[in-house]
């Protein structure tokens, strides 16, 4: 019996001992730190949800309790939004990146109790790619292409895209504006260009953070004419060098016979789009010689015309100089010599920084006697109380404030006999004093006609480069009029166009070459 009731006692002892041991270990780990911690404190993504390696970006979470994600961005995705005490590997991606921009986001993380940790989550942007097809557009008057299409845009971006146009571009309308990523065929319709001068239009393609251009440029010309003037013989079925009297005409749409001198008669008076051969004949002339015109007119209202002139039995003859021949030449080498003789006097101002060497010397000074002699044995100052002619290294300059000149070519024709005469080109190289409202005009006076020109006696304005960019040199440009019908007694003068006008319109001119060309064209 005592045997017993000594085995009850100890077993008793044992179950007491083992709720003791129970009892104090949960009170130990209910009183632990609560704990919870991510291995990696930042992950880094490709545009594609990757990582460079092309896995999932990892990281391992330790908790003593139960824990959630509680907030993260949309674009990321994780393997485990929420699990219980313990360890784990956490897998996180994204989705692609098309925003156009970097992005950075938060995996927010909560213990059971509230205790937080976080895990910063940077995506790069997927890099644009936007290629365009072509980038330049050359379209004629009726908005198509030389081959009589309407141009096609190709387009191929890896970011959705989107076209920019401008008001003052809405003559071009697009097949469609934007699109998403891929391959695209955009119809460009342009419309009829009734303004009669060449337009240009910008397109912008936007795809992600960039964009690029393409350049739309309209021309005016329904109509390109082979010759734009013909010398008629005394006959009138040949020209005066015996050649059939005929023009090609180049259309971009059907054109008609506008005007014509009863004298002249024209075969076809109209045409098509395409090709078309036109012969220009005149009724015999026993009288003095004439000039007329034949203007042509296409279905938009863009004119084309054929200056023509008809010898009679008082006619001229051309003389007998070859195509080339030069009847006048100034290339102001005596200039350069004038500067190497004086060179703090004389510079190459349009050869300097914003025309910074400025020093030129009077044509009329007085102490520059021999300077005048020697601009004056091929030039003369049209304007020389003015007193705004300047020798300059190489070149004359001419202008100063409310007072204008220009110079007049002398002896420069003498070479054609008396009862002869020429078609010639007039070349010559002009430049602007910086920014001044200057262009230039060829006036002849005597025998002759301007070929397209503001009168038969006057040319068209020609504009010099505008030298606005203070950080380079000003610049030259060369320009070239042809005159029909000069003889021995015409007079030639290039001067501004701003003559007799108040204010600052200075140049300078260089290279005045006269040469010998065709007959007809």
């Amino acid at each position: 019996m005592k045997k017993t009731q000594h085995i009850k006692y100890a077993l008793l002892h044992v179950c007491l001992a083992l709720l003791v041991s129970v009892w104090s270990g949960c009170s130990s780990e209910t009183n632990m730190d609560a704990f919870i911690s991510a291995s990696e404190s930042d992950i880094e993504l490709q545009y594609d949800g990757l990582t460079k390696a092309g896995q999932p970006g990892m990281f391992e979470l330790g908790a003593n309790d139960n824990w959630q994600i509680v907030s993260k961005p949309d674009w990321v995705q994780v393997s485990h939004t929420q699990g219980s005490r313990g360890r784990i590997t956490i897998s996180v991606t994204g989705t692609k990146n098309l925003t156009g921009h970097d992005r950075v986001g938060y995996i927010e993380l909560e213990l059971a109790n509230g205790k937080p940790e976080q895990v910063s989550v940077f995506q790069h942007r997927l890099k644009e790619n936007l290629q365009l097809t072509p980038q330049e557009f050359s379209l004629n008057i009726l908005g198509l292409t030389d081959k009589g299409m309407s141009p096609v845009l190709k387009l191929k971006s890896n970011y959705p895209w989107k076209m920019v146009l401008t008001e003052q571009e809405r003559w071009i309308t697009p097949s469609i504006m934007e699109g998403e990523a891929g391959k695209a065929e955009i119809t460009l319709t342009v419309e009829a260009n009734l303004a009669k001068v060449q337009r240009t239009a910008t397109i912008v393609i936007q795809a992600g953070e960039i964009s690029q251009k393409v350049r739309v440029t309209q021309g005016a010309e329904a109509l390109k004419l082979s010759a734009t003037s013909l010398q008629l013989a005394k006959a009138g079925i040949t020209t005066i060098d015996g050649m059939q009297p005929v023009i090609n005409i180049l259309a971009v749409e059907a054109w008609t016979v506008k005007a014509k001198p009863t004298w002249i008669t024209c075969s076809p008076t109209q045409g098509l789009a395409g090709n078309t051969v036109m012969r220009i004949t005149a009724a015999a002339n026993s009288g003095k010689p004439r000039n007329g015109e034949v203007i042509l007119v296409s279905a938009h209202g863009v004119e084309g015309s054929i200056a023509l002139s008809q010898d009679g039995e008082q006619g001229l003859q051309p003389d007998d100089k070859p195509v080339g021949h030069v009847y006048f030449q100034e290339s102001f080498d005596w200039a350069h010599q004038v500067a190497l003789l004086y060179p703090n006097l004389c510079q190459d101002q349009v050869g300097s920084v914003d025309g910074s060497q400025s020093k030129t010397i009077p044509v009329h000074g007085a102490e520059f006697t021999a300077v005048k002699a020697e601009f004056e044995k091929k030039l003369n100052d049209v304007n020389p109380t003015g007193n705004c002619l300047y020798v300059a290294d190489g070149y004359i300059k001419m202008g100063r404030k409310n007072n204008q000149t220009g110079v007049m070519l002398h002896n420069l024709l003498s070479s054609i006999a008396t009862g002869k005469m020429a078609n010639v080109e007039l070349s010559f190289d002009i430049a602007k004093n910086g920014t001044d409202n200057v262009t230039i005009t060829v006036e002849i006076e005597g025998d002759g006609r301007v070929v397209g020109g503001e009168t038969p006696l006057l040319s068209a304005a020609f504009v010099p480069i505008n030298n606005a960019d203070k950080t380079k040199n000003w610049q030259w440009n060369s320009h070239k009029v042809t005159i029909k019908g000069v003889t021995a007694s015409t007079k030639i003068i290039i001067r501004s166009t701003q003559w007799k006008t108040s204010g600052y319109h200075r140049w300078f001119l260089d290279n005045i070459k006269l040469t010998r060309v065709n007959i007809n064209g």
